[in-house]
Order: structure tokens, then sequence, then C-alpha cells
């Protein structure tokens, strides 16, 4: 596993390493992750106690009311680590025009605002889908989209006819961050190489379930990381600081079932980050 934890840690390391979930609202949380009978008002509260970043997710499916986000502004320490996804009417709709995109990150914008001036924001995600392949249209959509979009961002490609250095070039060059996925090693899925294309790094964990990933009926994201796997996570974070990251933001999105959240809690702890006895609700 190379350098120990306890080093890394006494080199800084876990003092700029930032852990989180993609989301934190699921039913399927309670009693994995949330005491039973936890009023759903609380579970920002609860979630804060563990985790010092939050990947919010809700804005990838629609965007909400901006009253709703004032009120987690509310609820958020401006010393918090907040990033945000974008609609994937962005990402995710084929042929879509400029004034279309201008529309809806105006709508977002808007949206987001409380949680923008509250200074917590620390970043917006673009996540692709697989089918998004490296072409000469695609490429030139990712230039308009870096163009049109709040900063910083950080994108996340699943295709891995991505990985290639005029690509990384053009990120760095605007300072856009490369988002590092852990998925199943399926040919052409993104690998978890190690890479960095801004002062910040960026790990997503999606889980390893290869049987599951493209089956209809299951849960692509039901999947646990062992211990060791953890800490193979964390020797790519460490990894990432030694190409230049001043920080290293890492975000379990393996949701099903609170896995996320159990995860994240281990690595907190493996790491340095979360000390094993914590003050509860």
């Amino acid at each position: 596993m190379g350098e120990s934890l306890r080093a890394s840690k006494a080199n800084g390391q876990s003092e700029r390493l930032f852990v989180g979930t993609s989301g934190y609202v699921f039913p399927d949380w309670i009693k994995s992750f949330y005491p039973k009978g936890l009023d759903r008002s609380l579970y920002l509260r609860y979630y804060l106690q563990y985790f010092n970043a939050l990947e919010l997710n809700t804005t990838f499916y629609a965007i909400p009311p901006m009253q709703r986000m004032a009120k987690m502004a509310n609820n958020l320490p401006s010393a918090f680590n907040l990033h945000i996804k974008l609609p994937r009417a962005i990402t995710h709709q084929n042929d879509i025009s400029l004034s279309e995109i201008s529309s809806i990150v105006k709508k977002f914008s808007a949206s987001i605002a409380p949680l923008a001036g509250k200074g917590v924001v620390k970043g917006y995600l673009a996540q692709f889908p697989v089918s998004f392949r490296f072409d000469d249209k695609n490429y030139v959509f990712l230039l308009r989209l870096i163009e049109s979009v709040p900063e910083p961002l950080f994108v996340e490609f699943r295709n891995a006819d991505w990985r290639k250095e005029r690509v990384q070039k053009i990120l760095s060059e605007n300072s856009v961050g490369w988002v590092v996925p852990d998925a199943p090693r399926i040919e052409k899925l993104m690998p978890n190489d190690a890479l960095a294309t801004s002062d910040t790094g960026y790990i997503r964990l999606h889980g390893r379930n290869e049987n599951n990933w493209y089956a209809k009926d299951k849960d692509r994201y039901d999947y646990s990381y062992s211990d060791d796997e953890l800490h193979e996570i964390f020797d790519i974070a460490k990894e990432i600081f030694k190409r230049g990251a001043k920080k290293v933001f890492v975000y379990f999105n393996n949701c099903h079932r609170g896995k996320a959240a159990i995860n994240a809690k281990k690595f907190a702890e493996l790491t340095g980050i979360l000390p094993k006895e914590r003050k509860l609700l």
C-alpha cells in the first residue's frame, strides 16, 4: 500500500483530503446510516457530524426551488465543502444548443444562489455518460460547455476514449478538474488512473459491481468496498497530491442501502479525517 496512513497524516495530506457522499437523502439509508425515527429535517445535521464535504446530486435530476437551497445554506457551516452536479439536460441530451445551455445555466445559477452566496460551493460537476464518446463534434461541445457553465468545473468522462493528452491539456489550460472514476474494469469505462488537470483532485467511487453495471433489473451501485480497496483509493489520492494537487475530494456514489455512507465513514477513519468516537444526535 506504500506510505502508511499515519505518515500521510503527519505530512498534512489528511488535512487536505475531503470525504463525503454523492447525495445524502435516500429512503434505504434509514437504519443503515440514519437512525430509525430520525426526522428527515435532521438528516443534514446528522451527515455533517461525519463528513466535511458533500456532492449535491439532486440538481442532476431537476433544478430545485431556490427556497429549498436557501434552507440548506442556512444549515451548512461556512467552512463546509460542496460540489454541485450540473443538470443532466446539459450533459445527457444530444444536440443541445448553446442558447438552451444558457437558459438552463441561468435557472440553475438562480436556484443555487443561496449556496454560492454562503461560500460553500467549491465547484460544479459535469458527468458525461459512457455513450458520450470522443470525436470532433463532442470535443467542440466540451469546449463550448467550459465557456458556458460556472467555475470551477470538474468533468467526469465515463468513456475511456477521452483519456487523451489533448483533452487533459485543454482542461488544464482552462483550470477544469479531471474526475477520477472508480468503477468496474469493463471495456470502454474510464480507468481510475491518478490524474489531475487542476490544483484540486476529485475522485468518485461508483463501486466495482461488474455483473450489475449493465443489468437492467439490478442496481449497479450495490457494492461495498473492502478495507484493502479503500487503501487503494487512498493511494490514488496520494498520487494525485504528488502531481501537484492542493486538495483532493473523495465522493462515494455506491449509494445502495447506505453503502456510500458506510464506506465513506470507514475511509475517513482510516485516513485520520474522522475520529472513531463522535458526539452524535
